[in-house]
């Protein structure tokens, strides 16, 4: 099989099982005599377990490419330092696209929501928390680092188009999901696409190690919310 059409095949099937895998996931249980009148505790479980079984699935699919981790320990304390001057710096990204997007939306009188984070401290701790944070903060956000940087990156050699398209698929799989206008689901979709550039650029200069970007990304989505609450005066 040609490699690029295999790196394909992962990449469409990582993008499947991540945003259109979960309602075949649950229409799939009652056959195997799980009912379909599940409790809120039970569903989010299984949405856990779902998800968990899509984290599984890209690991092995990327499980060649994912040997990075040994080289993140070896520095593990300044690499992670690194990564959270990462965060801080995208988080300011952020910030300062979001400030673009809201005058834009304005200009053009649509809607702005930006990038949706889970802000686990605004929240009481219990069992539903718990799997907020492993799903929002860890899981997914860990398959999507795999899937739209390091399986892009795989697809696409030249560094910079590379950088480029990660950005570009993130964008256009965020923007299939929203309603609205075209010039609403495009700005609302801008931010999708510089997190995915920065995470693509940060991989890339970091002597492809995927490890920075994954811990980026997870100290964005359990830190963003409150960092930019705090820049924005909230």
């Amino acid at each position: 099989m040609n490699s690029s059409f295999a790196q394909l095949i992962k990449i469409n099937l990582g993008i499947l099982l991540l945003h259109y895998g979960e309602k075949y996931f649950f229409s799939f249980l009652p056959w195997i005599g799980i009912t379909s009148s599940l409790s809120t505790l039970t569903n989010e479980i299984l949405t856990v377990v779902y998800y968990l079984i899509v984290l599984i699935i890209t690991l092995y699919m990327y499980r060649e490419d994912l040997t990075d981790l040994r080289r993140f320990k070896r520095n593990l304390f300044p690499n992670t330092l690194m990564s959270i001057v990462f965060f801080v710096i995208l988080t300011l990204i952020i910030f300062i696209t979001n400030y673009i997007g809201e005058y834009l939306a304005e200009l053009l009188k649509v809607s702005y929501r930006g990038v949706q984070t889970y802000n686990v401290f605004t929240k009481s701790i219990d069992i539903y928390w718990i799997l907020e944070l492993l799903k929002n903060i860890f899981i997914i956000p860990i398959t999507q680092v795999i899937v739209y940087v390091l399986g892009i990156s795989n697809l696409i050699y030249s560094k910079k188009k590379a950088i480029l398209f990660s950005g570009l698929v993130a964008a256009c799989i965020a923007s299939a999901q929203m309603t609205g206008s075209y010039s609403e689901i495009i700005i609302n979709a801008i931010p999708y696409f510089v997190i995915y550039f920065a995470l693509s650029y940060i991989y890339r200069k970091n002597n492809t190690n995927i490890c920075y970007s994954i811990m980026t990304f997870v100290l964005f989505n359990l830190f963003s919310s409150m960092l930019l609450s705090k820049l924005l005066g909230g």
